[in-house]
């Protein structure tokens, strides 16, 4: 739990008293949450979500599991639903979200943000991989308008991109793009 210690987190707290926020930060490990955002069931939680992305999001009170479910939907925040109604925790469940007894917070709180620490860094690599896959898409479009264009074979057209981006000590995906706006009318 060292990394959980020294992150910071950003908490979106919906239908939450002050009394209840004021609970979340205190027993937030070794002051972890830098961020507290408020908003009100009544408005559009997804949105918010989307909008502001935090870290976790803690929802209170039964009538916000459709907003708590959908929030779980479109988002990659940890979710956590403080509810007295035994029959959610299933649907809950189902779309990914925690639930817990308003009386269980600082029990389950570590759990919250142990799970932001895990979705932040599955957010990172699925952000570098997304990266990766979009220069490879770039360079390739740029092989395929050197062989169309100049002929080039496919390792030649490889071999090119390789040393003019070597050469003048750019990244092989601005040499590409380079390729794609000459070569591309």
């Amino acid at each position: 739990m060292k990394a959980q210690e020294t992150a910071k987190y950003r908490l979106l707290a919906v239908d939450c008293c002050d009394e209840l926020v004021d609970a979340i930060k205190s027993r937030a490990l070794g002051g972890c949450i830098s961020a507290v955002l408020r908003a009100s069931a009544a408005q559009d939680i997804p949105a918010i979500v989307a909008a502001q992305k935090p870290d976790a999001v803690v929802i209170s009170g039964g009538a916000s599991a459709a907003a708590a479910i959908d929030a779980a939907e479109h988002s990659s925040s940890a979710i956590l639903l403080l509810t007295d109604d035994a029959a959610l925790p299933r649907r809950c469940i189902r779309a990914g979200v925690m639930t817990a007894h308003p009386d269980e917070l600082a029990a389950v709180l570590p759990a919250l943000l142990a799970s932001a620490e895990r979705l932040r860094t599955l957010r990172d690599k699925t952000s570098s991989l997304q990266q990766r896959l979009d220069d490879s898409r770039i360079v390739a479009r740029a092989k395929l308008l050197l062989i169309s264009r100049l002929g080039m074979s496919e390792g030649d057209a490889h071999r090119y991109i390789e040393k003019t981006a070597m050469d003048s000590c750019l990244p092989r995906r601005d040499v590409a793009e380079g390729i794609i706006r000459t070569y591309e009318e």
